[in-house]
């Protein structure tokens, strides 16, 4: 399944929310769907968001109806397209892009409005907060304008020789200045934006070496099978274990003291790159090493907890993906709230040895704060730390 496709079927099943609300009442439920483009560039996102629907059990032309309004392009037809759907008393509008929310946003503060987008919603004006967007706007974003660089860096690595780049923008777009404005950047971000399979280009030009790959771990070997996909695409691209590479894993079992004495020997063994998930041993391995390329997977936040110096251009000699999720810990608290409505103290159980926990709890206190839900912390360091906890009798 295509990103798009995926994200549109998120959205899809988001707008089930306010239809189930009205699944009481005897008149159908209207859908408004707002096309910034034609329908014909918007097929597989709207075979999603039907796909979602009837997921959700709604069934177009049978319990619900769809509205469709495709401004093809043009950004000034979109009020216009909002207030019909308003009119027509839709129950929610999904907006199939940034622009098409923000007309939506301006048109109605009581229609729920469920969007999908490519930019931050926040810094696009769209929600207050990630984990609480507040107002009457909720739904799917993936970030997209931070990966500018990145996609430039790719470029780069496929085709190394260009010097001039034509970047195509729509000047009609309301965040055209801000695009035009970091392009100049989008250049210098090409040193320090390769993606993962970097240190493998450059030694994949020579031949006769078996090369080395670290793998750490500050937990145990409990998932296998994720280890066994990245060793499935390693063998996709060439790279066969005991023939042209040999993979070196240390496991830290949850003793984290033991993580900078694991990165020591694989440092000491001279691997040609480090493998690692989660945060503490991504940290470890920057700390131990600033020349052997360090691929992260998973990471919490690498901005906050100090992988990187940024998505676009990490810098150093880090790189690889992110969860980017402690905005979420206000909404998991906040669905907790949902199911049981009378909660009003809620424990926290989280590893202050690590901080990209810390993040998350700060975020899960600043909801319990708005919920007006008492949290309480506990903090461990080890699997020892449980033995200590507190528990009802």
């Amino acid at each position: 399944m295509k990103r798009r496709e995926f994200i549109a079927l998120i959205g899809g099943a988001a707008v089930a929310w306010p239809l189930a609300a009205r699944a009481q009442q005897p008149v159908m439920p209207v859908i408004g769907y707002l096309g910034f483009t034609s329908p014909s560039d918007e097929v597989e996102m709207i075979s999603s968001v039907r796909k979602g629907l009837r997921e959700a059990g709604f069934d177009e032309g049978g319990n619900v109806s769809i509205e469709f309004r495709f401004a093809e392009g043009d950004v000034s037809r979109l009020p216009t397209f909002v207030a019909e759907l308003v009119n027509r008393k839709v129950t929610v509008i999904l907006a199939a892009s940034t622009v098409a929310a923000l007309a939506a946003k301006m048109a109605t503060s009581t229609v729920p409005i469920v969007f999908t987008t490519g930019a931050d919603p926040v810094q696009s004006g769209l929600v207050a907060r990630l984990n609480r967007p507040g107002g009457n706007l909720t739904g799917v974003s993936f970030f997209s304008p931070q990966m500018e660089g990145k996609r430039l860096g790719l470029l780069n690595d496929l085709v190394p020789r260009a010097d001039l780049i034509a970047v195509l923008l729509n000047p009609t777009n309301p965040f055209f200045e801000n695009q035009l404005k970091d392009q100049p950047l989008l250049r210098k971000s090409v040193e320090g934006c390769s993606a993962a399979a970097w240190p493998l280009a450059v030694i994949a030009q020579q031949s006769g070496k078996v090369y080395r790959i670290g793998y750490i771990n500050a937990g145990a070997n409990s998932a296998p099978h994720l280890l066994n996909a990245f060793h499935d695409a390693m063998r996709a691209l060439g790279w066969m274990e005991g023939k042209n590479i040999v993979y070196e894993d240390r496991y830290a079992e949850n003793r984290l003291e033991r993580l900078s004495e694991l990165v020591a020997e694989l440092v000491r063994l001279e691997v040609d790159v480090i493998v690692t998930g989660g945060t503490l041993a991504p940290l470890a391995a920057k700390q131990a090493t600033a020349t052997i390329p360090i691929v992260m997977t998973a990471a919490g936040d690498p901005l906050g907890s100090g992988l990187v110096a940024s998505l676009a251009r990490p810098g150093g000699n880090v790189t690889g993906l992110s969860l980017m999720a402690p905005d979420l810990a206000g909404k998991r608290l906040e669905l907790l709230k949902e199911v049981l409505p009378g909660l009003s103290r809620v424990a926290v159980l989280w590893n202050a040895a690590n901080p990209y926990p810390a993040l998350v709890f700060k975020e899960t206190q600043h909801a319990a704060q708005i919920l007006r839900i008492e949290v309480q912390s506990i903090e461990m360091r080890s699997p020892d730390d449980l033995d200590s906890i507190d528990r009802p009798e």
